[in-house]
């Protein structure tokens, strides 16, 4: 068999594989993505911040809150409805092959203590500027 037809021989079906991007299997990816990050531990560290500087009886009811009222079933398929829509199959699989790491696991954890410092000076960074420009141009907005 000549070099040529057996590269192609052997990179054909891998390519035809990662050309597969359908609902079907970015339904199954993001499922694959819960398994690994349920919500219930995705928003565990948010739980926890919430509770910070509460007094008992206000933690109490922010844990019971959580474990009783707080449909996590109705999140996990939020977050898969928000993967299917969003993501290809390939970034999907990347997420949740991520999530089955312990330190991508962590990370995913930790990801508020990101976005949420981060998302505030992105904001203040954005309105400044906006302000320069405006006043650059000598407009109010």
């Amino acid at each position: 068999m000549p070099l040529r037809t057996l590269v192609l021989a052997t990179l054909l079906p891998v390519s035809l594989l990662q050309a597969q991007d359908t609902p079907a299997t970015r339904q199954k990816e993001a499922e694959r993505y819960v398994q690994n990050l349920p919500t219930e531990d995705f928003l565990a560290p948010m739980v926890k911040a919430l509770k910070v500087g509460e007094s008992p009886d206000r933690q109490a009811f922010i844990t019971m809150t959580f474990l009783s009222f707080f449909d996590y079933p109705a999140m996990d398929r939020a977050a898969k409805e928000a993967l299917v829509k969003g993501f290809s199959t390939e970034e999907i699989q990347a997420l949740a092959d991520l999530c089955a790491t312990p330190a991508g696991w962590a990370a995913m954890k930790k990801l508020n203590q990101f976005t949420g410092p981060f998302g505030e000076a992105l904001q203040a960074e954005v309105k400044t500027a906006f302000d320069k420009a405006a006043q650059e141009q000598g407009e109010h907005m």
